[in-house]
């Protein structure tokens, strides 16, 4: 589960910016230990795509290393900035217990100088481990590394790679921890999105609850086309599936007595958001979902209906989504809730700031949309 995010001096972000999703409402939330978490957020304001960026940056580092990255692209807030590395954290609720994981990257020679893992029980902090490259400060726990492992990590000129994908295979955490960055959904431009590596996804809910969630939006497919699909999934033993076939979204369903297939009805609905719905579908409880300009290819009704779509599936699944979209209709505390609005703003030396809607203190009943568009939610 994805609890919190901070980056520093990368893209428009000078000074540390962080996102959390954590929350004090009882409102679609997934409850963890001993606090909430939010299902989903809103992200407003010109750059933020930056976040965006940061969030598969970071991916990008922990399952394949600086090596196959670009170097950092730094603020441009301050000339300095050159020589301060890059920095990236996240705080994730993973098989019962928070973790807070992160690393800052050298902006010129785009090495990794310093990493961290702690875990967070409750307010307090344990070091698993700490290492910084240039200092040659760190610290362990036992039962993670033995001496000879981190003798090998500190005698290393160049660092890369981070120690939890190192020693993934090795250690029972860093591989829990490494399969959630590998499965989370990162999208910064949903126009160019497509989905590659899956094209069938088993329905766990049952036929009613499905058809419920998307209620009015699909039919059954003509006979011919039955046919066509049925032969095209001879193979697939599951009765109960969702199905991308040429970028179009169908649904297989057996009703107790028969097999009916099921197409969208709706002629506003483009290939685009077919793979958009299909997305929701195959959302996996645990793992976030990023996905950035969802109003290139959503009218604001169809983006109020596909969120609705979302909070459908939420209540009966532990799922995050987080869309970064420009269409102001969505700000209205009728439809989100005040900490699902999020706005990058502009702060001092023209920075990027990450701010909740909580924050402001607006009178009761503030046209969000107007005072957004008037430059209200930015600091200059």
């Amino acid at each position: 589960m994805f609890k919190k995010f901070t980056v520093g001096n990368f893209l428009s972000f000078h000074h540390h910016q962080s996102f959390t999703m954590a929350s004090e409402s009882s409102k679609r939330v997934n409850n963890v230990s001993n606090y909430s978490i939010n299902q989903f957020s809103a992200i407003f304001g010109e750059h933020k795509e930056d976040f965006f960026t940061a969030i598969k940056y970071a991916k990008t580092i922990f399952l394949e290393g600086t090596q196959s990255t670009s170097p950092p692209f730094c603020s441009s807030a301050q000339i300095s900035n050159k020589e301060i590395p890059s920095s990236f954290d996240f705080e994730i609720y993973l098989n019962g217990a928070t973790y807070s994981i992160g690393f800052e990257v050298d902006t010129t020679s785009n090495e990794i100088v310093e990493q961290w893992l702690l875990q967070i029980d409750k307010g307090k902090k344990e070091i698993l481990y700490y290492y910084n490259r240039i200092t040659g400060n760190h610290t362990y726990k036992e039962d993670l590394f033995s001496n000879e492992e981190f003798s090998t990590i500190v005698e290393k000129k160049g660092l890369h790679t981070l120690l939890v994908s190192e020693f993934a295979i090795k250690k029972v955490l860093f591989s829990s921890i490494m399969n959630w960055f590998s499965t989370l959904v990162v999208i910064p431009n949903i126009s160019s999105y497509q989905h590659k590596t899956k094209t069938i996804i088993k329905l766990e809910d049952n036929n009613q609850t499905i058809l419920k969630i998307f209620e009015g939006l699909f039919r059954p497919v003509i006979e011919g086309k039955f046919s066509q699909l049925e032969k095209l999934l001879e193979a697939e033993p599951t009765v109960n599936v969702a199905y991308l076939h040429e970028n179009l979204f169908y649904m297989r369903l057996f009703n107790g007595n028969e097999t009916v297939w099921f197409e969208i009805c709706c002629k506003n609905y483009s290939k685009e958001i077919s793979s958009l719905l299909f997305l929701l579908l195959s959302m996996e409880e645990g793992i976030p979902v990023f996905v950035n300009i969802v109003e290139n290819i959503l009218a604001p009704s169809l983006l109020t209906q596909f969120i609705t779509y979302f909070f459908s599936i939420g209540q009966n699944k532990e799922v995050q989504l987080v869309i970064g979209t420009e269409e102001t209709t969505l700000l209205n505390t009728n439809f989100l809730k005040k900490n699902e609005m999020w706005f990058v703003t502009q702060g001092d030396l023209l920075a990027s700031r990450l701010i909740s809607y909580d924050c402001f203190f607006f009178e009761e009943g503030k046209d969000i949309a107007a005072a957004y568009k008037a430059g209200e939610f930015s600091y200059t």
